[in-house]
């Protein structure tokens, strides 16, 4: 989506955002965060059937238009389409997922690397489990407190930069990416994988996942899960039909245009 067809100011209302800081450091973080604790993770699409869209239009449509939520594909489109249109120089990389794997997994990750100033930053609101919510500056080495964790990039001879999650227990990697280019075609293939493939995980749960400032609240087919940043954490499972969907509404801010009924079996 170009900057001209870009709606920036429904975007904007959609994340919550009224004005944007002059400086463009600050307008990155503040687009950032906004998004991230704005607009869910989710993949009930996949489980109503519908397959996933990586067309901008149909994106901005779905998760501004609908207020629903999306995975990394959708979600860090539409962050890079209101970057480049609120001024930013964005690109589209695609990483390999490492958390909680023995191996890394294919390129079916989407990230942004957005340069402000001169300088560059990793932006992903996209990562399912417990990723950034702020950009962090591309110096491998450095770390960035934040979502009650640390961050940090490696680099990684042959994976180029792998961005590490660090708490009480030690680092542990979350994934990994290159400059390598790709077309619009591999982000195509890496979707219908991710969306379709009896492999993906996505396909045998139903998952939803929303930060905050004071936490992170998952669900897991039907394990509702709230983790504090200050250690705490409670989990309850939430009965199928109304009361489900009130969940979602409630916790995440999520309305399905559809009747749980419409939401595949899980097996």
């Amino acid at each position: 989506m170009s900057e001209t067809t870009f709606d920036l100011n429904a975007y904007l209302e959609r994340i919550g955002v009224e004005r944007l800081p002059a400086n463009l450091i600050e307008k990155l973080h503040a687009l950032h965060r906004a998004q991230a604790y704005a607009i869910p993770f989710e993949v009930f699409d996949i489980h109503l059937g519908r397959g996933v869209s990586v067309a901008p239009a149909e994106i901005f449509d779905k998760l501004v238009g609908k207020r629903r939520g999306g995975y990394c594909f959708e979600l860090n489109t539409l962050l890079g389409d209101a970057l480049e249109a609120a001024g930013f120089e964005v690109q589209r990389l695609l990483a390999r997922v490492l958390f909680k794997r023995e191996s890394p997994g294919p390129r079916t990750h989407m990230v942004l690397v957005v340069t402000a100033e001169g300088k560059r930053w990793l932006a992903d609101v996209g990562f399912g489990g417990p990723g950034i919510v702020d950009p962090l500056p591309l110096e491998p080495g450095r770390e960035s407190e934040q979502a009650g964790a640390r961050f940090r990039l490696r680099e990684d001879a042959r994976y180029g930069h792998v961005l590490e999650r660090g708490d009480a227990n030690g680092w542990a990697p979350l994934y990994a990416f290159n400059f390598e280019s790709f077309t619009s075609d591999d982000v195509v293939v890496a979707n219908h994988f991710t969306s379709t493939h009896p492999s993906s995980p996505f396909r045998g749960i139903r998952m939803c996942a929303l930060p905050s400032p004071t936490g992170r609240a998952t669900l897991a087919n039907f394990e509702l899960s709230l983790h504090r940043h200050d250690g705490t954490s409670q989990t309850r499972t939430i009965e199928p039909g109304v009361p489900y969907l009130q969940m979602l509404q409630e916790s995440f801010g999520l309305i399905l245009d559809a009747d749980y009924e419409d939401l595949a079996p899980l097996k």
